[in-house]
């Protein structure tokens, strides 16, 4: 039977809002998906900028810390060669003592070395007394100190010791004689094991890459090798594509595309870099998008699925309600209020044919994602997932909860280091550093040292308390910009240990700018430092207060802004239980 033109129109109108619902049903996700696609990308790229600027931080605060720490044992050498008579075995002998204590005491150092002005061996922190054949003169930082400015201090290029057998580089500096003359050169070999392990562990879960690089070019340390070079090898410098900047930023690198940034240690013609491959940093969100992608899937799947099935029944409703309209139309004259009637009925037929097989599609597929998200909470309550299997668990609950939303919609349609301790005379120690302090203090500085007779020893190691003693003359020197008086001063605290026993106090005081309550309340936090980049670390105090800690005492201070500061370590007299149990127990590992 030939249908008539305004049947098939009326028709087609009834078929064409299935066809775009389908198309849209598949559009409109497919394009949100792409959306939250390229803003996680974006988000994952930019924390690991984020990432690389926090790692350089790190790695700045430490160089700065080695490179400066190494500085001050060049000058307290020097300072010490002035009063040298090399032609006395006992002031030889002295001398070797120091830089050995100077190498023990200091991780990063392998050797001191001091050399003449012709560049033989005079002094080793390794052996005494020294092979005077043993020449460096062929080495780049003796040549540099001699021909450079008297004050430089020169970075060496990386090598294999000849004392310690370890790769190694330098910071070297002058020595000079009372008159003026060049009389030779004071060495501090960089231990490079030391850095890289260091390096190592800033990010160790991270196929990352860190370079300590000279402004020429000549690496001195890294973490992993990066390709085929050899000791001491060079790259190119600056890098291709690098911003002048500190910001990281992704630039070819060693053959690949790379998020990379780089920072100059301190004044030192020196650069820290710190490169993260790009591919390593988008693996996670390239997991998430794989799991996120399925489960888009699926659910799409299924929203097509219960769409078709739905628009199937609607067309047909749609269909049987037309020819009931064009069989109403022909009867219209006759019976017009059983017409209306009629059509009221189909329609609430047809509204509540396809509630209910939206209804009980949308149940029972909410019944079936019960059962998904169930299963898949108890697998990831059972604690045995990898971070890779936690991720892909995590993105099919995210997928597979969406879905059930999804289903609540369609049914609404139909209804987170060890001590060395020993008995230490603080008198003594203040004693021997004296002449450390004058020189490492300066002219501007006037230091005085009050010691109380009598004093009592307390068991501690000595080189660690010389360190926390030194760590607060410099602040205190810090703290007194335009000069000032720093007194170091030693007395005996019956009663004031721990526990109600005997102490030994030692205080450093000075006139300086003192504390404000916020700074004082965060002095001993690690990292917390009020001095610029790049000329502190915060680590100071922390270490202070570590220390003696560790050894069974405890650390005042006592300050006021534009009073000056001072700050006691009290440790435990020798012999009384708290010194015992500070030497024997495991406070060092707390």
């Amino acid at each position: 039977m030939t249908r008539p033109p305004a049947f098939r129109r009326l028709v087609a109108r009834a078929l064409h809002p299935g066809k775009a619902l389908l198309v849209v049903s598949v559009l409109l996700p497919l394009a949100l998906f792409g959306l939250a696609a390229a803003e996680g990308r974006r988000d994952v790229l930019r924390e690991a900028r984020f990432r690389v600027e926090r790692a350089l931080a790190a790695l700045n605060e430490h160089a700065v810390k080695v490179f400066e720490t190494d500085r001050l044992v060049i000058e307290a050498v020097n300072g010490r060669l002035r009063f040298v008579d090399w032609a006395n075995e006992r002031d030889r002998a002295d001398l070797a003592v120091m830089l050995a204590r100077l190498e023990t005491t200091l991780e990063q150092v392998a050797t001191i070395t001091v050399v003449d002005a012709e560049g033989r061996l005079r002094a080793s922190s390794r052996t005494h007394p020294v092979d005077p054949t043993l020449s460096f003169a062929d080495r780049d930082w003796f040549a540099a100190v001699r021909d450079g400015p008297a004050d430089a201090v020169v970075v060496s290029g990386a090598y294999l010791g000849r004392q310690s057998r370890q790769m190694v580089f330098n910071l070297a500096a002058s020595a000079w004689s009372p008159d003026g003359r060049f009389a030779g050169a004071v060495a501090v070999s960089v231990d490079r094991s030391y850095l890289q392990a260091f390096y190592r562990s800033i990010e160790p879960d991270r196929s990352h890459a860190t370079l300590l690089v000279r402004g020429d070019g000549h690496v001195l340390a890294r973490d992993p090798p990066l390709g085929p070079e050899a000791a001491g090898g060079a790259m190119t410098w600056p890098i291709p594509g690098m911003p002048a900047d500190r910001q990281a930023g992704r630039v070819p690198f060693e053959g690949a595309d790379h998020i990379l940034g780089h920072r100059q240690v301190g004044d030192y013609p020196v650069h820290l870099v710190f490169a993260l491959p790009t591919e390593a940093a988008l693996a996670p969100w390239r997991e998430h998008l794989v799991a996120s992608g399925i489960t888009a899937l699926l659910a799409m799947a299924v929203l097509l699925a219960v769409s078709n099935v739905a628009i199937h029944h609607a067309r047909r409703e749609r269909v049987a309600r037309f020819r009931w309209q064009e069989a109403a139309q022909k009867l219209e004259a006759e019976a017009a209020s059983r017409g209306v009637v009629e059509d009221q009925l189909r329609q609430s037929q047809k509204m509540e044919a396809v509630g209910r097989l939206t209804g009980g599609v949308a149940h029972d597929f909410n019944n079936l994602l019960t059962v998904v998200i169930g299963n898949l909470d108890l697998l990831r309550r059972r604690g045995a997932l990898d971070e890779r299997a936690e991720r892909l668990v995590g993105g099919a609950l995210d997928g597979a909860n969406r879905a059930a939303s999804l289903t609540h919609r369609l049914l609404a349609f139909s209804r987170q280091q060890p001590l060395d301790p020993r008995p230490v005379d603080a008198n003594a120690m203040l004693d021997g550093m004296a002449d450390m302090l004058f020189r490492t203090l300066g002219e501007d500085v006037a230091v005085e040292i009050v010691r109380e007779p009598d004093i009592w020893t307390v068991f501690a190691d000595p080189h660690q308390l010389e360190n926390a003693v030194l760590n607060l003359a410099v602040n205190a020197r810090d703290a007194m910009p335009e000069g000032g008086r720093l007194v170091l001063a030693t007395a005996n605290r019956p009663g004031e240990g721990p526990e109600g026993g005997d102490a030994v106090a030692v205080a450093v005081r000075d006139t300086g700018t003192g504390m404000t309550p916020d700074v004082l309340a965060k002095a001993f936090d690690p990292f917390f430092t009020t001095k610029p980049v790049g000329q502190g670390t915060g680590l100071g105090l922390s270490q202070v207060y570590g220390f003696a800690r560790q050894s069974g005492g405890q650390v005042d201070v006592d300050t006021e802004p534009g009073r000056g500061t001072v700050v006691t370590i009290r440790l435990p007299r020798h012999g009384t239980g708290a010194a015992a149990a500070a030497a024997l127990g495991p406070a060092g590992a707390a």
